[in-house]
């Protein structure tokens, strides 16, 4: 069978799997993580987001949800070096 999947999602562990690039024929685009304004994180969900991504610790998160506007929560994370895969 053939299957079309993001890069980020095909690791080395994939070693049965063949990878070929045809990020000629797609744009690039970012995955994200939102949540509704007030709602109760439960620990399965800080250990989603940091399984997810790494640099987003439950502390980064709490820190973000403090904030009260987009803007301030991308100057908060505009030091992270994300990884492009």
């Amino acid at each position: 069978g053939v299957g079309i999947m993001a890069s980020m999602a095909h690791t080395e562990a994939d070693g049965d799997l063949l990878a070929l690039d045809a990020s000629h024929l797609f744009k690039s685009s970012m995955t994200q993580i939102a949540f509704k304004h007030g709602t109760f994180l439960r620990n399965y969900m800080y250990d989603f987001i940091t399984y997810f991504s790494p640099h987003l610790t439950k502390t980064q998160v709490e820190k973000a949800v403090k904030l009260r506007d987009n803007s301030a929560v991308q100057k908060l994370f505009s030091d992270i070096q994300l990884e492009q895969r």
